[in-house]
């Protein structure tokens, strides 16, 4: 082989490294991928784990992924089923999850009690602040009739 040959061959080869994963994926796949290894947290991770499989359910790394997803529901339905964030955060991982039938409908029973939760704080605080203002009220009536007393 000669010293032109060896460069290209040499050159072929650089290139196909500094492609890395793009040769065999397609860009879309490689970018869904990417965002699931350059996530900042497992929460994020999950997510882009969804958003993966949702659309690129034949990707290269789709049955990995599944497999990963399929290890990690359990946990994360026995840590997010009693709180309202975390139903919310398990519905966006796993939308299509064994737990999203019963989820749906328990998060929409905690919405309907932290709405009326909220109410009641909002009516807590509004006689609060009238209570505030009939005694500014009744201290300002009876320095009045105090002065004009005297």
């Amino acid at each position: 082989m000669n010293a032109t040959m060896k460069q290209l061959v040499g050159l072929v080869l650089a290139s196909g490294l500094l492609a890395g994963c793009a040769i065999f994926a397609s860009k879309t796949d490689y970018a869904h991928y990417r965002e699931i290894r350059m996530a900042e947290d497992q929460r994020d991770q999950l997510v882009a784990m969804q958003r993966y499989i949702a659309d690129s359910p034949d990707g290269n790394w789709a049955e990995e992924i599944q497999a990963e997803r399929v290890r990690l529901e359990p946990e994360l339905w026995e840590s997010s089923r009693s709180s309202k964030e975390g139903l919310e955060f398990y519905l966006a991982a796993f939308p299509d999850g064994p737990h999203a039938a019963e989820a749906r409908p328990r998060l929409a029973a905690l919405r309907t009690v932290s709405g009326r939760r909220d109410t009641e704080r909002e009516a807590a605080a509004e006689v609060e602040r009238e209570r505030r203002e009939a005694l500014i009220e009744s201290r300002r009536t009876w320095l009045t009739r105090a002065t004009q007393f005297w």
